[in-house]
Order: structure tokens, then sequence, then C-alpha cells
């Protein structure tokens, strides 16, 4: 019992739904894409010995090419990168003011979007962390990809309720 209030469960429980209902209604979509890992190529026959395509076009492949030729879709490597992605929802500060704390008596100046801070939920951590990079903006990502990598480790700064949201920090790479 606190000495001048009291958080009960009921007020908590209150909170954890303003927060759910934060993310999930004006969350964004946010791509995690994983580190790429390489897989056969499916087009042609792979070559044990030199670690390569035998450039032989392997029957039912979906590419045909002439045998002793490279190929097409793994360029004689015979492997193809394959990207892992999963999309999380997390709500989005995009303003660096409205988070980022300057060092007193300097002057800091961020373009808009060069750092985000995300709340997630604590559960999507393990995937934030396994994480390569983010995708935010999904919708205009045919146009402007917005690539972002974790600034700092992500943690749970709550203090009404713990254990539940994650806050992260990120900084652009390429836009």
């Amino acid at each position: 019992m606190g000495t001048i209030f009291t958080l009960s469960p009921s007020i908590k429980a209150i909170v954890a739904t303003a927060l759910d209902d934060l993310i999930t209604e004006l969350g964004k979509q946010v791509r995690l894409v994983y580190p790429a890992r390489w897989v056969s190529c499916s087009n042609c026959q792979y070559d044990q010995i030199g670690h390569k395509s035998s450039n032989y076009y392997k029957s039912g492949g979906p590419l045909p090419f002439p045998n002793a030729t490279v190929c097409p879709m793994c360029n004689g490597n015979g492997k193809i990168e394959e990207e892992n992605s999963e999309v999380v929802q997390m709500l989005c500060q995009w303003d660096p003011k409205d988070f980022y704390r300057p060092v007193p008596q300097v002057d800091i100046r961020l373009p808009f979007g060069s750092r985000i801070q995300t709340k997630g939920y604590l559960s999507d951590l393990p995937k934030i962390l396994k994480a390569d990079h983010a995708v935010f903006e999904i919708p205009i990502e045919p146009i402007v990809r917005y690539t972002y990598q974790l600034a700092s480790e992500p943690a749970d700064v709550s203090n009404i309720i713990q254990g539940r949201y994650v806050v992260a920090d990120w900084y652009r790479i390429t836009s």
C-alpha cells in the first residue's frame, strides 16, 4: 500500500487496456527482416565437390536453361539467398523531440524520421532482437523503403504496467 495513493488492480487493468488499444488501433505494422539464409537452388543441380552449381538444369525446375550455361536463377552459385520476415504491430513516435533528450547546452538537430521510438508487446521482444533491420511504412514500401536498425537494447520502461510492453529506439539506415 502506498502512503499517498495506491494503484489498484482495476486501475492497472484499465491502463493495460488503453495501451493495448493504442498499439492495435493507432499503431503501425512494422516488418521485421531477419538475416538472410541460403537455400539450394531449385532450378539447377548442385555440385557437392565444387560447392556451386553444376550448371545443369534440374528436371522440373521453374526456369529452363541450356546445359553447361550459367543458371539464370542463382547465377551459378547453386544457392539462393532467401529473405525471411515477419510483421508486428507497434506504436511509433516519429518526432525525436518527443523522446530524444539532448545533452544540455548543446544544440542538436535531427531530421524528421531519422530516429524512431516504438512501443510494442514484450512477447515480440525475441523477434525484435533477432531482426537484422525493420521496415516502417509498409504501404509506401514500393515507392520509398524506410529501413531502420536498433539504436540500443529495448527495455521495459513502464512504471504502471511492468512486464507487458517494450520500448525500442531505432535509427534510419536507408530511405
